[in-house]
């Protein structure tokens, strides 16, 4: 029977088959309710690892799972990146459920309770480390169990006030008697993590809440985010994904070989990395594809940028359209276009102006990328007549970004906050948040943990996402966020 802060479930993960691809000693000892004993892994890394330890088994409803383990990452490096993911199985791919915690320390220990995680046919923790050289690593599991039910006794809130602690005043609950304080602490703070992803999966599936008092929460489904939160940062938003993640990085064009076939006038101004000077093609080419890009030896493209413009004359019944997008080139065809921007005009005459200034996700690997412009449906007009390419771009991620949001009015009685991050960590990447008041700043702090609030006054509340890659070829993705402010 497990029991921890009050949740008290039958453990089911003892009977269940386990998952033990990294071959940790006494696995079993993970899975036996007993904290006493423990499961074992000692490795030598490579600088970047990753181990699981969990169990499989018939498709169940998972209600609760508790998880408990130490691990140490060896005397010597001079950085230490740790992340822990509580993950589920599907029965074909292992999914991420939540950031157990994340750390910049060479030891760690985590102990906690997951709740609502729902239809799976699997259960495992998955560590993440990253070492400037190469350490032995200590991992001990001490206990990963979890149920289809649980019971919740408020015995541990009722023992920890006795003496006559306030449980409304913080202050008071660090001298709760009877030494329940980490008891208390735990209770609390699990509580307001939990509500703060509450609050964003309400705004998910129900589509509003009211942001207001002490819940905020907003999805990234426009740039703007449905809330309207955003009011800056140097991330880029992908429409497609419905997401900010890092924007471009070095751009590689410049050293690659340029591909004009429609022969614009002084193409070298769209790879110059100056968003002023232009290449430029003028004439009346109908639905004629014009094209100006790159071609190289074959290299992944993460991201492709294109600022310029495309000028339609359409006399038409119909409705005319002008576009901007991008193709790419495997060594043999050119792909067709993946529009990035269009514009449209309906039973009129006249002039059509398309300007674009995007970064759009690529991800492929290709031996070459140009920018496409074309014109359909314009009629007796002359389609496309002026095509200006300011700059073409593309490569890898930024080592960094930001994401600026405002969300309530502070009075100055706040006591301490969470944020709960929507978000996908690959390895070598990380997520952190500045919370400000437009005086006092808390920089670089995690996400999905309690923090106190001490000095903070009336004004704004701002927070500042920073993203951040030390592998240019990944990228952390945020999809949205939310708050609970006590």
């Amino acid at each position: 029977m497990t029991n921890y802060n009050g949740f008290v479930f039958t453990n089911e993960s003892s009977g269940d088959t386990e998952s033990n691809p990294d071959s940790f000693l006494n696995s079993s000892n993970a899975f036996d309710d007993n904290d006493a004993t423990v499961s074992t892994l000692s490795f030598s890394s490579t600088g970047v690892d990753s181990k699981t330890i969990g169990t499989t088994f018939t498709s169940k409803d998972i209600s609760v799972a508790y998880v408990k383990f130490n691990t140490d990452m060896g005397v010597g490096a001079s950085s230490y990146d740790s992340t822990y993911i509580l993950q589920k199985y599907n029965g074909s791919t292992w999914l991420d459920i939540i950031e157990l915690k994340s750390s910049v320390s060479q030891t760690d220990s985590f102990v906690g309770i997951v709740t609502d995680i729902g239809v799976c046919q699997g259960l495992r923790i998955k560590c993440n480390f990253t070492t400037d050289v190469a350490q032995t690593i200590d991992i001990s599991v001490n206990d990963i169990t979890y149920s289809t039910s649980f019971i919740y006794t408020p015995k541990y809130l009722l023992d920890s006030i006795k003496g006559g602690n306030n449980i409304e005043d913080i202050s008071d609950r660090t001298a709760i008697a009877e030494d329940h304080t980490e008891t208390w602490k735990s209770i609390y703070n699990g509580a307001m993590i939990g509500t703060a992803q509450n609050v964003y999966e309400t705004l998910k599936h129900s589509g509003d809440i009211s942001n207001q008092d002490f819940l905020f929460a907003d999805i990234f489904s426009d740039s703007n985010g449905q809330k309207n939160t955003i009011t800056g940062g140097t991330s880029l938003y992908d429409e497609i994904g419905e997401r900010y993640l890092l924007t471009l990085g070095t751009d590689q064009a410049p050293s690659d070989t340029t591909h004009d076939p429609d022969g614009f006038s002084n193409p070298e101004n769209a790879f110059d990395g100056d968003d002023i000077t232009e290449a430029t093609l003028v004439g009346s080419f109908g639905i004629t594809e014009k094209v100006l890009g790159k071609t190289f030896s074959s290299k992944v493209v993460k991201l492709f940028k294109v600022v310029g413009r495309a000028n339609m004359n359409y006399n038409t019944s119909g409705t005319a359209t002008v576009s901007i997008g991008y193709q790419t080139y495997n060594g043999s065809v050119w792909s067709s276009t993946t529009v990035i921007d269009s514009d449209s005009v309906t039973n009129s005459s006249g002039d059509l102006e398309l300007n674009v200034d995007k970064t759009v996700v690529v991800d492929d690997t290709v031996q070459g990328i140009r920018a496409v412009s074309k014109a359909s449906d314009f009629g007796v007009g002359n389609g496309l007549t002026e095509i200006d390419y300011n700059s073409i771009e593309y490569g890898n991620f930024a080592n960094s970004g930001t994401l600026i949001t405002q969300t309530k009015t502070l009075d100055g009685t706040e006591e301490s906050i969470c944020i709960y991050g929507d978000k996908t960590i690959p390895n070598n990447t990380n997520i952190t948040v500045d919370i400000s008041d437009g005086v006092t700043t808390l920089s670089a702090q995690q996400l999905n943990t309690v923090i106190g609030l001490n000095g903070f006054s009336s004004g704004t509340l701002e927070l500042t996402f920073n993203l951040t890659t030390t592998d240019t070829s990944q990228t952390p993705s945020l999809f949205g966020y939310s708050l609970y402010i006590k």
